[in-house]
């Protein structure tokens, strides 16, 4: 994995040649932009207001991390906001994760948009009302995003 982040950092500095002229009128062109849509987001919404606000959404060629202690949520959060960027913007998404599966990430997604609890499901105790609501949680998902795990 380290192999191709590295490869794709090599084509972005490699495609990248522009003189200092060309940069600086595209930042005033972005600066003139940015004022013409005052107070507006400038990036795609994550779904988290006061997130979005700090951040103005997410810009294309930005890397956001997302740190904390173990088991605060931290996956819960980002599996969140690519399920609102993919389903709400219709923006193609893709997660890649070290500590799990895509399976569990896609039943992670499931739990969050049909509002099942993922503890019922692992237990086997669902409600008969609950199967309508993955099924249509599942439709809604079909070909939303992509989910893989890298390994390396």
């Amino acid at each position: 994995m380290e192999r191709d982040i590295l490869k794709i950092a090599e084509e972005r500095v490699s495609g990248a040649s522009a003189t200092i002229k060309e940069l600086v009128n595209r930042a005033i062109t972005k600066i003139e932009e940015y004022h013409h849509n005052q107070g507006m987001l400038t990036g795609i919404p994550t779904g988290f207001a006061d997130f979005d606000k700090m951040t103005t959404g997410l810009h294309e060629g930005e890397m956001i991390v997302i740190a904390a202690r173990p088991s605060v949520g931290k996956t819960s959060l980002a599996m969140n906001i690519a399920e609102h960027v993919a389903l709400e913007h219709k923006v193609p998404v893709a997660v890649f994760s070290l500590e799990m599966t895509a399976e569990q990430l896609v039943l992670r997604m499931l739990c969050s948009r049909s509002r099942v609890n993922l503890r019922n499901i692992r237990e086997g105790f669902l409600a008969e009302r609950d199967f309508p609501k993955l099924t249509g949680a599942a439709a809604i998902r079909n070909n939303s995003a992509y989910c893989g795990r890298r390994s390396g």
